[in-house]
This record gives structure tokens, sequence and C-alpha cells, in this order.
């Protein structure tokens, strides 16, 4: 039954989630010229004279600076306090009244009064994947996820940078998640979390084989070989005799000695030396090239599963490039590379987008197939950085043509590329001894 209820006696729900009520001044001269047209819920306040609103906190506030003194009310006595969350969590989430983190409190208020995921998931209508997912974000301080949010980051870059455990690491990158720099420098990040977990497992696989870990060259030993990357972890083989050898290991080499035998005193052996300042740095090249592949791979496929390609423009424009790429190289199109990329992001085969043409079937799956095929047909030329290996110089000596063609078509589908990562493809980066020649023209 509905009733009128003195403005004075209303309160707002200690446990909406919803914080902030945003602009009221349109609902308030709506009220004022058109009055209340939908009650509002309400539950009384245990051991006190008065009511929380589970359903209109917009409306209380309105009606008030519209002046009214009364509101029409529904008195819900049977509502525990499970429910009550449940309710205003859905009826806000309905309106898209909620941001992102006040989605996430609310669902933690409701697993707090005790509800389980499942039980959720019955009174909301959202996936245990959806729910799981929002409170991610709970993880992150408040404010610098509102920050975010604002500057475009999306959901999944929360949950993405979950995949970074340092705490540190995690914070640098909260300061930027939303700008174009955040997937480089994350693919970035995440790439020397990898290397330092596959020196971690070196370092093990060495103590498990029977050599000993030390702080230093210990006497008697000669030094052997010097570790600093994924690639000379993987290239070792372990010796058959592990008790003559030992290792040291800093935060960026391992060493390798080996127990001196008399026997060869005077028997010149040719071993591996420290790597040098240009192989440190063309390890970093590395490392950063592939951080921006990865980072571009991860833009197509997201593009792939949300862009809207229903569109005429869109097709036009993908003609374009298509039509650029058979005139430029008609042989891409074999290459198996080029098939295995496509249907990494698809899960399709380079058959599947021929037969496309033969069947019908709608603009969006057409244009959306030939953005993957485009990016393929590109990337695959593109996708390397090829040094001069020479052990003093680390010379840049890609084709800059192709690696502009392929920022340009995805910066003209909404890549945003950082400054880093156009300098280490481009072969300005400081890291390079010999920038490219074609932008020192």
């Amino acid at each position: 039954m509905i009733q009128e209820i003195d403005v004075k006696l209303l309160h707002h729900h200690p446990q909406n989630p919803r914080k902030d009520l945003g602009d009221l001044t349109e609902l308030s001269d709506s009220i004022k010229e058109q009055g209340i047209f939908q009650n509002l819920t309400v539950v009384p306040i245990p051991n006190d004279i008065g009511y929380y609103v589970v359903i209109g906190n917009r409306r209380l506030e309105a009606s008030k600076l519209a002046g009214l003194q009364t509101l029409p009310c529904v008195i819900a006595t049977d509502m525990d306090e499970q429910t009550q969350q449940a309710v205003m969590l859905l009826e806000n989430m309905q309106r898209n009244d909620l941001t992102l983190y006040e989605q996430a409190q609310g669902f933690q208020m409701c697993l707090d009064l005790g509800m389980s995921q499942d039980e959720l998931k019955t009174k909301t209508g959202f996936s245990k994947k959806t729910i799981k997912q929002r409170l991610t974000l709970l993880k992150f301080d408040q404010h610098k996820v509102k920050d975010g949010v604002t500057r475009g980051a999306t959901l999944q870059d929360y949950m993405d940078l979950e995949q970074v455990e340092d705490e540190v690491e995690k914070e640098k990158l909260l300061d930027i998640i939303g700008t174009g720099n955040f997937r480089y420098q994350l693919n970035t990040t995440i790439q020397k979390i990898e290397n330092k977990k596959a020196k971690d497992a070196f370092v093990e696989k060495l103590l498990s084989s029977g050599i000993q870990q030390v702080d230093e060259q210990p006497s008697g030993y000669t030094y052997s070989q010097c570790f600093y990357s994924k690639g000379s972890y993987d290239c070792f083989n372990l010796p058959d005799n592990p008790e003559n050898y030992a290792f040291e290991c800093n935060s960026t080499y391992i060493y390798l000695y080996k127990k001196f035998e008399e026997k060869q005193e005077n028997i010149s052996v040719e071993e591996d030396s420290e790597p040098t300042e240009t192989e440190l740095k063309r390890q970093e090249i590395k490392e950063k090239v592939y951080a921006a592949y990865q980072t571009r791979l991860n833009y197509v496929k997201e593009a792939y599963k949300s862009m809207n390609f229903a569109d005429i423009d869109m097709m036009k424009k993908l003609m374009c490039y298509t039509f650029e790429i058979i005139d430029d190289n008609i042989y891409r199109f074999y290459n198996h590379k080029c098939k295995d990329l496509f249907q990494e992001i698809t899960g399709k085969s380079m058959k599947d987008l021929q037969l496309l043409n033969k069947e019908e079937t709608s603009i969006k799956t057409i244009n959306r197939n030939m953005f993957v095929y485009i990016y393929s047909q590109i990337e695959d030329d593109s996708n390397a950085i090829t040094l001069s290996y020479r052990r003093d110089i680390n010379q840049y000596e890609n084709n800059y043509e192709e690696i502009k063609t392929l920022y340009e078509f995805l910066e003209a589908f909404g890549y945003n590329a950082s400054s880093d990562e156009l300098d280490i493809m481009y072969g300005v980066h400081e890291l390079y001894d010999e920038p490219n020649e074609d932008l020192k023209k």
C-alpha cells in the first residue's frame, strides 16, 4: 500500500552502492512541473523513527530541491538486509547509474551480508564471471580507479593488471592506466616478470642438478660462462660432472664457475665472456619489440570482438588498405605465418575467409574478418626488428616504410601507440647505437 511520508523521515540507505547522485537539476525541475509519478520503496529504520530509501534516492533529493514536503512510498516490512542490498544494486545497475567501482562495492556488500556468489547471481542477474571481474577493482585504490576510468580505462585493463604481482610495478601502471602508454608498458612489465621467472627456474635447475650456489668466485675455480637472458638459459646443457661447478647469482647475471684442473693448466680454453653493454641493450630492445608486438596483437583481438564493424564507411576504408596490400605484395596471402596469425585472432582459417565471399553474410562479419586479414598481412612483415649482430653495435636495419604502414593502419582504427613504442619500432630509441637511417635523412 502506498503511503505519503514526510521527507524529514526519509533517509538515504547507508549501504546504497551509489554514492554520487549526480546532477539533480533536470529531475528537480520535472518534479516541480509534473510531480512524482513513481513511488519510493522504503524500509523501517531498526530501533529508530523513520525510513531508509531502498529505491528512489535521487527522487528523494530532487523532491527536496523542488520543495515537496511528502512523498508517496511503499513500506517493505519483509525485506531483509541481503534483499535490500541486492535490490539497490540491481536497481542502480539497470539504470546504468553506478560506476564500475560502485558496482564492485555493491557486490562486496552483498557478500559481506552472507550472500553467496550463486545467490548474488540469481538475485541480480549478473554472471559469476561478471561479479568476479567487478570485485577485482576493490583491490585497487578507489581514487586511482576513478582517475583511470576517467582517462578511458576499461574493466579488462584492470583484469589484465592483475597479472602483475609486484606491487611497486602495479602502482606505476595504475598511474597510467587508461592512457595510450598503458598497454605497451603493461606488456613490457609482464615480459620482465617472465624473464625473472625464467631466471628463477634456471637457478632451481642448477641447484637440482647438484651445482652449488656461491656468493663469489671460489678459490680454485675459473670463470666459465655468463647467463643474462631466457635465450642463454634455454641453450645451456647441464654438465655430466656438476660437482666440479659452482654458480653466482646477482640481480642481472648468473656466473658459472668451473673447478680448475691441474692437467689443463697450460691448455687455452675458450670461454664465454661477460655480456657487453651493447649486448644487454640488444636484449632490452628485443624485450621492448616483443612487448610492442603483444600490445598490437591484443588490441586487434579486442577490436575483433568489440569494434563496430557494421558500417559502409568502415568497409570502404578496409577496401582501400586491401588494394594497397594487393598492389604491394599479392604473394603474402599464401604466407604461412600470416595464416597462423589470422587463425590465432579469429579462430578461423584463411579458407574460411575466402568462403565468406561465396555465402550470404553480414557486412559486420565481412568487415571484421577483413580487418584481421589486413593486419595479419602487414604485421607479418613488421613485427621483428632486424639488428646488426656485430658484438659492438646495435644497428637498426628494418624496412621503415613497412612499419610505418603497420602503425598508420592500426591508428586509422583507433590504436594509440606510446612514444616509447614508436621510438623502438621506428629505430630512434636511445638503446640503438646506430638509429634508423630513413629518419636521419
